[in-house]
């Protein structure tokens, strides 16, 4: 196969499909996913005390701030914590004004991030190839060790790894339709100012990199991805 052949075969990939309405099957792969991600991650929140130093600091964290209703500076004893940024701390807040001060509700944010996670796999790889590769690919993010031990803790991996998938989409379905590309490339910026106010500029560098890697190597790429520039 010749380079030009490969470079036409990803480019009718990226290309917008046929607006064809997806049949049945889908709806119910998708269904089963989500359903799977929430019995494995979210119905188990509550199982165990916060057993790890990491967990009680952003758990008790968060507790302060609502005590001292200080909510731009978490703090542990008094002491700032400054090293990630206070997105997560603040969703643990309103999960604890929801739900009580408790160790699931710590824990649900992290829980639904991964719910929201395996949602956007299946959506990234039903645009790129077809829907039964994004259901294999969320079935294998879901079956990670890794994911595994950080949908159970209070941990910001999750939710980060959330909204860099969403920024992902948000650029891939600015490509690939030319109505509303302002939109979802706006959406690309906010899903990744939001992965930045979770674990810093990482959640900007992984998908930029990504489509300037994109944009480099195909010119049609390049043209279409002028427009994220403007934002």
């Amino acid at each position: 196969m010749t380079a030009g052949t490969q470079t036409l075969r990803l480019e009718e990939t990226l290309l917008e499909p046929p607006a064809l309405p997806p049949p049945p099957t889908r709806h119910a792969l998708f269904a089963i996913l989500i359903a799977l991600a929430a019995l494995l991650y979210v119905a188990t929140i509550g199982t165990g005390d916060l057993y790890s130093q990491t967990e009680g600091q952003y758990a008790g964290a968060a507790r302060e701030m609502v005590e001292t209703h200080r909510w731009l500076l978490p703090t542990n004893d008094g002491i700032p914590r400054l090293q990630k940024p206070p997105l997560l701390y603040w969703l643990i807040i309103v999960s604890f004004k929801l739900f009580g001060v408790n160790a699931a509700a710590a824990r649900l944010p992290g829980a639904l991030a991964v719910v929201a996670l395996v949602a956007l796999i299946f959506l990234i790889g039903e645009k790129l190839t077809d829907y039964w590769r994004g259901f294999i690919a969320g079935l294998i993010y879901l079956s990670c060790c890794g994911t595994f031990l950080l949908a159970r803790i209070v941990m910001p991996e999750p939710l980060v790894g959330a909204f860099m998938a969403a920024t992902v989409f948000c650029g891939l379905c600015g490509y690939q339709r030319r109505r509303h590309r302002s939109a979802w490339f706006a959406g690309f910026w906010i899903c990744s100012a939001f992965a930045c106010l979770t674990k810093g500029l990482l959640g900007l560098v992984y998908p930029a990199t990504i489509f300037l890697l994109l944009s480099i190597f195909y010119r049609e790429a390049r043209l279409r991805y002028r427009a994220l520039l403007r934002w």
